[in-house]
């Protein structure tokens, strides 16, 4: 897996309840998380690694993936709370070893969110999975740690 290229995002433009959202997710549960780009109204949360056999089983790739190791992004809304995230993407794009499709999942070649985020950090393999958040606390911008999970999950899930 190649390391991903990471545009300058100066989080100090981000609205506040979002720097909060996102202090939250570094004091809580993922002190790596970085911000790789702002599309549209969305942040792309860099969710590090998931591997199969890792130590962290939260982040644990299940074995059902031809791939052993995936790099996760989700989409935030730079106006959480008042808007869902959706989406989550993977580089490289999943492949199940059994080859069945894989429900809500679209390669880069065709999704348009997929294809933009791989052209402007120069990787041509993404996966983008369309998975809204419905039902993910919203109360509060803190409420934003909840991502990390949720979107694992949905990978774990396949």
């Amino acid at each position: 897996m190649s390391a991903v290229s990471v545009p300058i995002v100066d989080e100090g433009s981000l609205p506040e309840a979002f720097r909060a959202g996102l202090r939250a997710i570094r004091t809580r549960v993922l002190p790596t998380v970085s911000i790789i780009a702002v599309i549209d109204n969305f942040a792309i949360l860099d969710l590090g690694t998931m591997q199969q056999g890792g130590s962290d089983t939260s982040a644990e790739l299940p074995p059902i993936y031809e791939e052993a190791a995936v790099r996760l992004f989700a989409r935030a809304p730079l106006n959480f709370p008042h808007a869902e995230p959706y989406g989550v993407m993977t580089i490289p794009s999943l492949r199940r070893a059994d080859k069945r499709p894989m429900e809500r999942h679209h390669p880069s070649s065709s999704h348009a969110t997929a294809k933009s985020f791989g052209t402007l950090i120069g990787e041509a393999d993404v996966g983008f999975w369309s998975f809204d958040w419905t039902g993910m606390p919203r109360r509060e911008p803190a409420d934003l740690v909840a991502i990390v999970e949720w979107a694992r999950k949905r990978i774990r899930q396949g």
